[in-house]
């Protein structure tokens, strides 16, 4: 960000009398503090400009986050069905965090804002109109609050963390935030959902990349791995970056300093109130939140109530084996590149995040059996 200096033409002129008429003489005291007010109320303006608005302040002022800062604090990135929603409720009860919507209206006498509708970002050029909410956001808000968006798709666009960063260097802050899921179960969850408002083709028929998707649905978002890559936060191996290259859309690595939260689902559900707890010490940290967060707070994972879809039925064997086998290369590449801590990523409840990537390797259908069998007890 750069400072600046803005000379209005009066001033320069009322400063080219005053030097004049003290090189001729001849100037009573009262015609020259009349001139020189002049030249003082029109001197240089100093201000701080952002590359979407300006604002005025003192050049030797400390630059603090105030109401005026149009910048992201953390960004609830993804995947779909992976607690995005979840995470996105959990911030909006913190009080020191807030979640910000694309469109807005004003709700009651009092003039506070309702957020209606998460942002997808750049998919539509919104990038500018974002900053712009979120300095409407903090308007309505205590000035130290943390600002943040949810858009469940942005890793599929790599893209979002260059072109936020082009718009605000500042952005290097924003904190990332990112959630999985077991694929197969995560494969059903998408699915059921996306049933509710589409006609969706067999499931056998979204085996592949996105080229088969229906509605962003399709096997291959699962691969975890592929879209973590693009962050640069681990070394890559020519295969890998290979990959990257060929990955549909393309993707280049990144290398930004944001820094990244990993955590998967399935701990939002934990039981155990140690682990649930370390979980939560992590996110605060991560966050630098001073609340402190208990177990009782821990993020709700939100289900679909259509359960049309059922992909424990036989019939849908062939995509969890796809999903399965998905799985365990994805559960091995997280365990091998995290194995030793990595200062731009923060793993929520390490040790039971590792734990829970062991089930990616195995289909969370085969105690399932029972609709097998009920299905083979109509045969004839």
């Amino acid at each position: 960000m750069e400072i600046h200096a803005h000379k209005t033409e009066k001033g320069k002129f009322y400063s080219n009398i005053l030097k004049l008429l003290a090189v001729v003489g001849g100037i009573s005291l009262l015609s020259l503090n009349f001139f020189l007010w002049l030249s003082q109320n029109n001197a240089p303006k100093y201000a701080v400009l952002s590359p979407t608005v300006n604002h005025t302040h003192n050049a030797t002022k400390d630059v603090t986050k105030t109401k005026e800062d149009d910048f992201l604090d953390f960004f609830i990135m993804g995947f779909p069905k992976c607690g995005t929603t979840s995470m996105m409720h959990f911030f909006q009860k913190v009080h020191e965090t807030s979640i910000i919507w694309k469109e807005t209206f004003p709700q009651g006498k009092d003039g506070k804002i309702v957020y209606i509708k998460e942002y997808s970002l750049l998919q539509k050029g919104e990038a500018k109109t974002l900053v712009k909410q979120i300095k409407v956001a903090s308007k309505t808000n205590n000035e130290t609050k943390k600002f943040g968006i949810k858009w469940p798709t942005a890793l599929e666009y790599p893209s979002v963390i260059r072109d936020l960063i082009g718009i605000d260097k500042r952005h290097k802050n924003t904190k990332i935030i990112i959630g999985m899921r077991h694929p197969v179960k995560w494969f059903e969850s998408f699915y059921n959902y996306r049933l509710l408002t589409s006609k969706m083709p067999p499931a056998n028929k979204l085996i592949g990349g996105r080229e088969v998707a229906k509605d962003g649905v399709f096997t291959g978002l699962a691969q975890y791995e592929k879209y973590f890559m693009q962050f640069g936060k681990v070394d890559l191996t020519p295969h890998e970056l290979s990959m990257l290259s060929n990955h549909k859309p393309a993707t280049t690595l990144l290398s930004t300093p944001n820094k990244i939260f990993l955590y998967t689902v399935e701990q939002f559900k934990d039981k155990n109130v140690t682990r649930a707890d370390s979980f939560l010490k992590d996110l605060a940290s991560f966050m630098e939140i001073e609340e402190t967060f208990t177990s009782d707070m821990m993020p709700k994972s939100n289900s679909v109530n259509n359960k049309r879809f059922k992909i424990c039925d036989d019939e849908h064997k062939e995509v969890r084996k796809v999903l399965v086998e998905n799985g365990k290369v994805t559960a091995n590449w997280f365990q091998a590149k995290f194995s030793e801590e990595i200062d731009d990523v923060v793993i929520g409840g390490r040790e039971h995040f590792f734990q829970l990537l062991e089930t990616w390797k195995e289909d969370p259908c085969v105690d399932k059996v029972p609709s097998q069998r009920v299905r083979r007890s109509r045969e004839p």
